[in-house]
């Protein structure tokens, strides 16, 4: 895969090309996601503890290098983001305690969530697909 990094310290197991997909979306400077190796394993300990994440590698497009503001998380973390996301999609509660802490606001997302709608439901119906 061309775009996904194997020489950064975040070591990819499985990978996907986003580059075509971040795109699509209306940004693209997402080139790949990974679930591999964390950076925070402790290679130095006894037990040799290994944990594993989730990465999405940017680029930066003036200068061609991989971003700082790429970002890596552990897996739960991912799951639990996008249980947040699919219920502020729905205009449901996700079941964690969140709340709406800016009002004023919120009227604003719900209008770019509905523009941006059938793209959502499409993502949705595809994690529904793999669950």
């Amino acid at each position: 895969m061309k775009n996904v990094p194997t020489h950064l310290t975040h070591k990819p197991i499985v990978a996907v090309d986003y580059e075509h997909i971040d795109y699509i979306a209306g940004a693209g400077d997402a080139m790949s996601f990974s679930v591999g190796e964390a950076t925070w394993n402790e290679e130095s300990s006894k037990e040799k503890k290994k944990d594993y994440s989730a990465k999405v590698f940017r680029k930066i497009w003036s200068s061609g290098n991989w971003s700082r503001q790429s970002e890596e998380l552990p897996l739960w973390r991912v799951i639990d983001l996008a249980t947040l996301v699919i219920a502020i999609i729905n205009d449901k509660p996700s079941g964690m305690g969140d709340e709406v802490v800016r009002p004023d606001k919120y009227p604003e997302l719900r209008k770019f969530i509905g523009r941006n709608n059938t793209m959502y439901q499409q993502k949705i119906a595809n994690l529904k697909t793999v669950l």
